[in-house]
């Protein structure tokens, strides 16, 4: 566990210089409203306080409730703190606490039509261009595709998301996610741990949606509940099988 968490603040540093060049890149796809305040700028160094920074990225009420749930999920996707999952034991329990306080997130998890435009974005952010290039990425580039793919699975697998989701829908997160589950493992070196359990996690809620919300196994609803283990393997063979049977 220390050794995981050592690594994990390791590659903080690096996520931190591409998050900069990752807040400017996806800026771009925000029209309605963008963060006036962000990492890499004075005014960001400024902060003496981690309340300063969680309130000066809140949505105005006026804009949040003029926002359509596409643009509140790319916002949601470029919130500037999201990046703190990674200092907490695993990343479910980093999301549920950053989503926590976050206007934003909670307001996507309200809104009914929530699962299409994620579900667009796992679709279009399909591990597999990654994996084709891995080997002539920079560690940056590496660090930041990873992360963005991290950032919609964990929302998408929010049981607030999930729960609305279509058989069809289910079906294709579950295919989704069990493909890149097996990438992230077959390139685990690229990947780590927690980026595989993002995908487990949700390969996990969605199966367990399709089984209409009854729990999998013991393991795997402890799982779920914890948002890591330490055999991972034992999860991933377990639930292979339990996909097959859908």
């Amino acid at each position: 566990m220390k050794m995981k968490r050592i690594l994990r603040f390791i590659f903080a540093g690096v996520l931190v210089s591409a998050l900069c060049a990752w807040f400017n890149d996806l800026s771009a796809q925000t029209a309605k409203w963008d963060y006036p305040v962000k990492p890499g700028t004075p005014q960001w160094a400024a902060f003496t306080t981690k309340k300063e920074k969680v309130d000066a990225c809140q949505i105005p009420d006026g804009v949040l409730n003029s926002l359509t749930t596409k643009e509140l999920v790319e916002i949601c996707l470029n919130y500037p703190l999201f990046s703190d999952i990674i200092f907490y034991d695993n990343y479910q329990t980093g999301f549920r606490t950053v989503s926590h306080y976050f206007n934003g997130m909670q307001e996507l998890f309200r809104r009914k039509d929530n699962v299409q435009p994620l579900l667009d974005r796992l679709r279009d952010d399909d591990m597999l261009k990654l994996s084709s290039k891995v080997k002539v990425l920079s560690l940056l580039e590496i660090g930041r595709s990873v992360r963005e793919h991290v950032n919609i699975e964990l929302l998408l697998s929010h049981e607030s998301v999930i729960s609305n989701a279509s058989a069809e829908q289910q079906q294709e997160i579950a295919r989704l996610s069990m493909m890149n589950m097996d990438i992230k493992e077959y390139e685990h070196q690229y990947y780590g741990q927690s980026s595989i359990e993002s995908s487990v996690y949700l390969l996990c809620a969605s199966l367990t949606a399709m089984n209409g919300g009854n729990s999998l196994s013991h393991d795997l609803e402890a799982f779920m509940k914890n948002g890591s283990v330490q055999n991972i393997a034992f999860i991933t063979n377990a639930l292979r099988q339990k996909y097959i049977k859908f």
